[in-house]
């Protein structure tokens, strides 16, 4: 079976405002965003580096290792939300585009589990530098059944009336012909 090809995330596409908002996200974390960088500085898990809210094709992970292209989440309460967790999961899928893993945890599991979940994300680190394939999930599509990000503009808005229910917060990625390609 052949590998899915994967797209590399284009570095100098970061917007002046995604820019200004990862800085401002690094000055004022969570508590449970704290005590996990403490875990991740300066190559603290397993030698590997790990970066924090880092910009990426037009959103924000909370931390990104490079190396294992595994992106980490911490979740506060409104990603219980059914509008938010379907963003997330949307998220999710267009970064598996690029070969990245999302892995999330909430802000109970970071703070009450800290163990549990330092041991899960050296796991999934381990796995994906030492090569093992992961299936692919049949609904995440392969790059370029999906469309592709390059010139995609993206714009966050507080709040979306969607058909069915409101979106909150909502992030519109728009093609160069002003076409919408990811909500």
């Amino acid at each position: 079976m052949r590998k899915p090809e994967t797209r590399e995330w284009q570095r100098d596409k970061v917007s002046d405002i995604l820019l200004s908002n990862a800085r401002e996200l690094r000055k004022n974390p969570t508590e449970s965003e704290a005590l996990l960088w403490s875990f991740l500085k300066n190559r603290k898990l397993n030698n590997l580096k790990f970066r924090r809210q880092q910009p990426m094709e037009g959103f924000i992970l909370d931390f990104y290792c490079d190396e294992a292209k595994l992106g980490v989440e911490v979740d506060g309460g409104i990603h219980s939300l059914k509008e938010v967790a379907e963003y997330d999961k949307q998220r999710t899928l267009f970064l598996n585009e690029f070969g990245i893993k999302i892995i999330r945890f909430s802000n109970k599991e970071v703070l009450k589990e800290t163990e549990k979940t330092l041991t899960k994300i050296k796991h999934e680190a381990s796995e994906r530098i030492s090569g093992v394939p992961s299936p692919r999930p049949a609904d995440t599509p392969l790059p370029g059944e999906r469309g592709r990000g390059e010139r995609t503009k993206y714009y966050q808005f507080k709040s979306l009336l969607q058909q069915d229910a409101w979106l909150s917060p909502a992030y519109v990625g728009v093609n160069e012909a002003g076409i919408i390609q990811y909500l």
